[in-house]
């Protein structure tokens, strides 16, 4: 997948803060949201594992990129 707006990549570790001071983690997925202007991300908020476009829904916390 080319680089987004964003610079995240497929894989990377997104972590967000939900109302009430509640941690959220996020995998950013390989696969862009409809307009293409951000990847779609993996996460379970309580409905089970989705691929949603909420990678902007909540305040970015901290990103993490693995390297092999």
């Amino acid at each position: 997948m080319p680089g987004n707006a964003f610079g995240y990549m497929p894989g990377d570790i997104v972590t967000q803060i939900l109302p009430g001071s509640r941690p959220h983690i996020l995998i950013v997925s390989d696969t862009l949201n409809g307009d293409g202007s951000r990847p779609l991300m993996l996460h379970n908020i309580g409905w089970g594992a989705r691929e949603a476009d909420v990678l902007s829904d909540y305040p970015i916390t901290g990103r993490c990129r693995f390297s092999g």
